[in-house]
């Protein structure tokens, strides 16, 4: 099936790709960036459907429910296909627009190093600068999932190939793309900069990447995989400290209460650190 849809890159490594779509499938990860290669939003979409429908019914996985499944959409950002679930990318939009809750590092090229953006810039000016994408996400997410927990979600329609939508973002004029990237991914910590620099700040900077590994119990693709990977500078890292430990627990539990089937087992928190001559965000 991956060979099929994606082609053969994509096919070298499907056993990652499967663990990415079962992350977001069971409701443990938002969602992922599709980055094996050039897909457009209509070949995901019925990948998505296939491969659903296959787990609905494939008894190495308990059988996993259609309902679930619809819970599963597409986002296109500017050419970008993203897979994500919307039952917890809901409640992460919504505290994102919350003041206090997002966290963002600047980096913008005029700066000499990287520096935190303060509650007041990022309610004042990131928050709005995404507010009209985000508002747009969240209300194709909220109109979705209140549609699937209708009354009207019958047998019938559960017995069929679940339904996925799909939305196409035109990002506004001034939204910063990496940072909407890291908030539809999931990342405790996002980085922003000022989109009139052609360059970041990160070139030579020492980085502390972050990777969040598990092992997958599944059949054929048992074995070791990548679940989250970040990064934020290392000059930093003690005063993020507390909200990493602090994401990667949520992450734990809520692993532990929804994987019923036990698929995603010893989640580990590991970090290194790299210097890159520069960095594309």
């Amino acid at each position: 099936m991956i060979g099929n849809f994606f082609g053969k890159h994509a096919k070298k490594s499907w056993k990652a790709l499967v663990s990415d779509f079962l992350y977001v499938l069971y409701g443990v990860k938002n969602g992922f960036l599709y980055d094996y290669g050039i897909i457009d939003s209509d070949s995901m979409i019925a990948f998505l459907q296939d491969f659903t429908n296959l787990l609905a019914v494939d008894t190495s996985v308990g059988g996993l429910s259609l309902r679930d499944c619809l819970s599963v959409n597409v986002i296109e950002v500017n050419e970008n296909i993203f897979v994500v679930n919307t039952d917890i990318l809901i409640p992460f939009l919504r505290r994102c627009l919350e003041k206090g809750y997002l966290k963002c590092i600047d980096v913008s090229g005029k700066l000499d190093e990287p520096v935190i953006c303060t509650d007041h810039v990022i309610s004042e000016n990131i928050v709005k600068e995404l507010a009209s994408s985000l508002k747009i996400i969240l209300d194709f997410a909220t109109e979705g999932s209140l549609a699937c927990n209708s009354d009207s979600m019958d047998q019938a329609t559960l017995l069929n190939k679940p339904t996925i939508r799909k939305l196409k973002v035109d990002v506004a004029t001034g939204c910063n793309i990496t940072t909407l990237f890291g908030i539809l991914i999931g990342y405790p910590i996002v980085y922003w900069y000022n989109n009139r620099d052609v360059n970041n700040c990160l070139g030579m900077v020492p980085l502390r990447v972050y990777n969040v590994k598990c092992i997958v119990h599944l059949a054929d693709i048992s074995g070791k995989f990548t679940m989250y990977s970040f990064s934020i500078p290392d000059s930093l890292v003690s005063c993020f400290k507390e909200r990493i430990v602090s994401w990667f627990d949520d992450l734990q539990s809520r692993v532990k209460k929804l994987d019923e089937k036990h698929l995603f087992k010893e989640l580990e928190l590991e970090s290194h650190v790299v210097v890159l001559p520069a960095l594309t965000l």
